[in-house]
């Protein structure tokens, strides 16, 4: 320890020391606390001068506070001048320091400290001011950019650890470039810098473009260092996360950005597809400022020609933003939009469509009203100017029409575009789906195609998302025009889910629309008593295809318990039970021949023979299209032969004349099989059987001939009919 201030030779110390701080302008602390002010030192500082590097490094120095190091600094360099006393000076001052306790800044006498406390420092605090000189703008720009490559060399670089002194160290590097430098060719080396390794210093991008905007300097330098940054960004293949981050973080992002965004995403699907995507979205989401211009953006690609382009978009608005109620309302309308657009379009190119069709007839029409040469030169020469002119005109009307083909396919492209994000948003709401339907129900027949094209898309991911339950009420109420629409979803519904949860909603939609397609997704569930009811209107299905899809469907079993024989007489009773236009018995009779007596797998001649002696015996009246049906099951199976005249001998005893077709046919069969028909025909009463001979060409001879080899068949009146005698 040292010796208490009290010793003469520290005494004579202190009063040395007070005299040359009061040379310097220094005051005691009684002095100070009297005039109640502080007095500033000013002390020019050489801080290059290899002296003070040498001092200021000395070991001795560490651990001194900040009070005492400001008083050795200052003491320090008032002996500068005197080379040979600094060590000496230094020494003696950090000792004391250190060792010795001020008298003057003890606790008073009076006061009683208590045991154990150390005494304190002495306490020296003098107003240090430090005056630095400014340097030359030449000066300053060397040093600024001497320190911007030294903190970009890769030693420094390697030697920093830790985020807080990366985050530091990028700090520095873009308020040197952005603001003390802010000249092109320091943006470019940072510019460089940064696409070297965008993972890594994708913070000092962020960081560099956010001081150029506090630096307020000119926006074009803003505009352009952005440009070459984003460009670098977009023609890379593994930087989607950083141009993300990047835009996200902005300060400033003009509409110059967005359109370039437009085009990159556009032209360069495999690159920037995803990547302009999810920047895109998460601007909608996170910066309130540029919702607008992105959502924009987004919907109008929910519309683009490019496939890949209009899915990706149509997912990241359906997913991730049409959850958000904000923009729900925004997405619903601009969906609508688009469907209207479609319809408006299609109306348009209908009527063109007529107009061009009219003037089409017109022009033939005036051409066929020229006036005809009557000499034959000049008939010769018009015959070969029109054959001139046909060829011409066929070759044009043919480019005409691949002309107009490839029209209608880009039509039909532009409508499904306009389609997809209407039937996207519905598989979330399914309350849409009337909406649809009446859309559909003012749109062409070209235009249905497309929204038929999209029904088992909507009905799957609807269903796979849980909401069939939804989707089935719907069907309680069908818009007038958008039956085949309807007709659709029950079908995908019916090869989705069990058919009979869809039974009773179907049939309250029958109720109200009385279209029989609807049952034909549940046929095989419907009951005995509902499929019989509605057979005649199975029958008369349109178009006729399906009509046949039901009665297949009908042949394959179902819980209505119809057989194939059964299926067979239920068709030929209708053609009785109606009175059918010709054209609808000539469709009748083909979907007999198709779906009955063509299918070899569910009718043999066991199934047709029940079938044809149970109408023959029962049926009342005999079906129209009986007679039609036993020459074609004789044209399969001819050995049937037998069993067919036995059929042919009850309908004599039914009055089965009355019916034109059935008489017609009945003579048909008894010509084709001659002679062996002939004991048949001769059992109908005398009157019908003239009728025959006189309407049936050639059976009075081949008659005349049978009967005259066995007279015994044959009554007297047919004798003299026939004028045997």
């Amino acid at each position: 320890r040292m010796p208490a201030p009290g010793n003469g030779r520290l005494q004579k110390g202190f009063r040395g020391m007070k005299r040359k701080r009061s040379e310097a302008g220094l005051s005691s602390s009684n002095d100070r606390s009297n005039r109640n002010r502080k007095e500033s030192i000013a002390v020019k500082m050489e801080f290059s001068s290899p002296m003070f590097k040498k001092l200021i490094h000395h070991e001795t120095i560490l651990g001194l506070s900040k009070d005492n190091l400001s008083e050795l600094v200052l003491r320090s360099f008032q002996n500068l001048n005197s080379k040979s006393k600094v060590s000496k000076t230094i020494l003696t001052l950090i000792k004391h320091f250190q060792k010795s306790t001020d008298t003057k800044s003890r606790t008073p006498t009076n006061t009683k400290k208590p045991a154990g406390e150390k005494k304190t420092a002495p306490h020296f605090n003098p107003d240090l001011e430090i005056k630095t000189y400014e340097l030359n703008e030449k000066a300053r720009c060397s040093l600024a950019y001497s320190a911007l490559l030294r903190i970009l060399s890769p030693d420094t670089e390697t030697s920093l650890s830790g985020v807080t002194q990366l985050e530091v160290r990028e700090t520095i590097l873009a308020k040197l470039a952005s603001e003390i430098l802010s000249d092109p060719f320091t943006d470019k080396t940072i510019v460089e810098y940064i696409k070297e390794n965008w993972q890594d210093r994708i913070g000092l991008a962020k960081c560099f473009m956010n001081h150029i905007v506090r630096g307020k300097t000119d926006s074009k330098r803003y505009l352009k260092v952005l440009a070459s940054l984003l460009n670098d960004l977009w023609n890379r293949v593994d930087t989607g996360a950083e141009f993300q981050e990047f835009v996200l973080n902005l300060p400033m992002i003009p509409k110059q950005v967005f359109e370039n965004m437009k085009v990159y995403v556009s032209e360069n699907q495999q690159i920037n597809l995803q990547a302009g995507l999810n920047t895109l979205k998460s601007l909608v989401c996170f910066r309130p400022t540029y919702r607008d211009r992105a959502a924009n953006l987004l919907l109008e690609f929910s519309k683009h020609p490019l496939e890949n382009l209009r899915t990706s978009t149509i997912n990241i608005l359906i997913e991730s933003l049409f959850p958000i109620k904000m923009l729900r309302t925004r997405l619903l309308k601009c969906a609508h939009d688009y469907v209207e657009e479609a319809l408006k379009f299609d109306k348009t190119s209908q009527k063109a469509k007529a107009k061009a069709k009219e003037k089409e007839e017109r022009e033939d029409k005036m051409q066929l009203k020229k006036e005809k040469k009557t000499d034959g030169e000049n008939i010769v020469e018009e015959d070969q100017s029109n054959k001139k002119v046909i060829a011409k005109a066929e070759g044009s009307s043919g480019d005409k029409d691949d002309g107009q083909s490839g029209d209608n396919n880009e039509i039909k492209k532009i409508w499904r575009n306009h389609l997809d994000l209407q039937f996207a948003i519905a598989t979330r709401l399914p309350s849409l789906i009337p909406e649809i339907m009446e859309q559909f129900s003012r749109s062409s027949r070209d235009l249905q195609q497309i929204f038929s094209s999209l029904v088992n898309k909507l009905v799957d991911l609807v269903i796979a998302d849980g909401n069939e339950k939804k989707i089935s009420n719907l069907l309680s109420k069908c818009p007038k025009g958008a039956e085949d629409f309807m007709y659709l979803i029950i079908h995908r519904l019916s090869e989705k889910l069990d058919e009979k949860n869809l039974i009773s909603p179907i049939k309250s939609l029958y109720r109200t629309s009385k279209d029989a397609r609807f049952f034909i997704p549940i046929l095989k569930k419907l009951d005995r008593e509902t499929t019989l009811r509605e057979f005649p209107n199975f029958v008369r299905i349109e178009p006729v295809k399906l009509s046949r899809k039901a009665m297949n469907v009908l042949l394959q079993g179902t819980d209505a318990g119809i057989d194939a024989p059964h299926l067979l007489i239920l068709l030929h009773e209708f053609s009785s039970k109606f009175k059918l236009e010709p054209h609808n018995l000539i469709r009748l009779r083909n979907t007999i021949y198709y779906v009955c007596i063509n299918n070899r797998e569910k009718y043999g001649k066991e199934e047709l023979s029940i079938a044809l002696k149970k109408m023959a015996e029962d049926s009342d009246p005999i079906p129209t299209l009986f007679m039609w049906t036993l020459m074609q099951v004789l044209g399969l199976f001819p050995e049937l032969e037998n069993f067919a005249m036995e059929l042919l001998s009850k309908l004599n005893q039914r009055q089965f004349w009355k019916d034109d077709n059935l008489w017609k046919g009945y003579l048909r069969c008894i010509k084709m099989h001659m002679p062996r028909s002939f004991p048949v025909l001769l059992q109908l009463p005398i009157n019908q059987l003239g009728k025959a001979l006189e309407e049936g060409d050639g059976l009075r001879n081949p008659l005349a001939e049978f009967v005259g080899e066995n007279p015994s068949s044959a009554r007297r009146q047919i004798l003299n009919l026939l004028d045997i005698r």
